[in-house]
């Protein structure tokens, strides 16, 4: 049976417009490095409205308040800070918040590492900024799953970049992360902060994941595109949204493709991640200290953590966001190809 469902046919489109905007990007970006930079500024800038806006806000509430509900004029019963405590900033859902926060600050924090090689004060402390209005609006939206993924994804970025690297450089990333965690703990609203302590205390992910971990044995060719309707969970949860997928990127591929499924997305993410690795250390090997350098970091880093952030999430394989990065991470082949012919010559 083929028939889809409403749901189904959601999975199936947006899984098509992530397939087409990275072929779209990858063709776009291969050859042309200002169209990769132009693509990687698109990614940065994401959250940076929502943070103008939120400085806004806190200066002046009640012209805050007018901006965003009056002028942007928000949808009925969505407000700017959530109506559960939770940040979710212009966006529908928390969730796509912090993937805009997550993913800029993945450019934001390589740029930095490479203004502070070169010594460049004003670029260092732009993005500073920015990236400390990025945490503030990520812990905001009481994402646990993001922010799980931001040190790690700050600690990767100082390994994948460094010529050297040594333990006070892990310790230096840790007391940057912490003290931004401590600004945002203080001028953080008392109803964000409570939602963050209730959620630190809540286990609302084992009994998904043990539900279809039970399923997946039976299921080794998957479910297909409307496994939420058919396989849809005996909890509580569920029934209240209507539906509850997995919330793990694994057990979404294989619900959906099973076995066959899980291969595909697994030789996906790491074959192109450890390719962009071996290029990016091949050209910090050659003393290059670049743009081209810094995109493919950037965009490397950034897809590391938003595949780390959707452990706990659904597959990133219908994101725009991760449409983007995929195509700029394949787009870099030209560059790795060079670096290995100029090796090649080299000998």
């Amino acid at each position: 049976d083929i028939q889809l469902d409403r749901l189904g046919q959601t999975h199936l489109w947006d899984h098509i417009g992530f397939l087409l905007t990275a072929i779209a990007v990858y063709q776009i970006c291969s050859n042309a490095e200002k169209w990769r930079s132009r693509a990687s500024w698109a990614l940065i800038l994401m959250p940076l409205v929502t943070a103008v806006l939120l400085i806004i806000w806190f200066a002046d509430r009640q012209l805050g308040d007018l901006i965003i509900y009056q002028i942007l004029k928000l949808p009925e019963g969505q407000t700017f800070l959530g109506l559960d405590g939770r940040f979710a900033g212009l966006a529908a859902n928390p969730a796509y918040m912090q993937d805009m926060c997550l993913v800029s600050s993945g450019f934001i924090w390589i740029g930095m590492i490479y203004f502070f090689k070169e010594r460049r004060i004003l670029g260092l402390s732009l993005f500073g900024v920015f990236l400390a209005a990025n945490v503030l609006m990520l812990v905001w939206t009481g994402t646990r799953s993001g922010m799980l993924a931001l040190p790690i994804m700050l600690l990767l970025g100082g390994y994948i970049v460094a010529s050297r690297r040594s333990i006070t450089q892990v310790i230096g990333v840790l007391g940057i992360l912490a003290l931004l965690f401590l600004v945002v703990q203080s001028v953080m609203p008392d109803t964000n902060r409570t939602s963050l302590v209730v959620r630190a205390d809540e286990d609302d992910r084992t009994p998904m994941w043990f539900y279809y971990l039970t399923l997946a044995p039976s299921l080794p060719f998957g479910a297909g595109l409307n496994y939420e309707e058919t396989y849809m969970p005996p909890l509580e949860a569920a029934y209240l949204h209507g539906r509850l997928p997995p919330h793990n990127e694994f057990l979404c591929a294989w619900m959906v493709a099973g076995l066959p499924g899980e291969f595909v997305f697994l030789l996906i993410m790491i074959t192109t991640h450890l390719w962009s690795y071996r290029g990016l250390r091949y050209s910090i090997s050659l003393g290059h200290n670049d743009m081209s350098n810094m995109i493919r970091a950037g965009a490397l880093l950034s897809s590391a953590g938003f595949w780390i952030d959707h452990i706990f999430l659904e597959t990133p394989l219908n994101s725009i966001h991760f449409a983007v990065l995929l195509g700029l991470i394949l787009s870099d082949k030209n560059f790795g190809i060079q670096d290995r012919v100029e090796r090649v010559s080299c000998g």
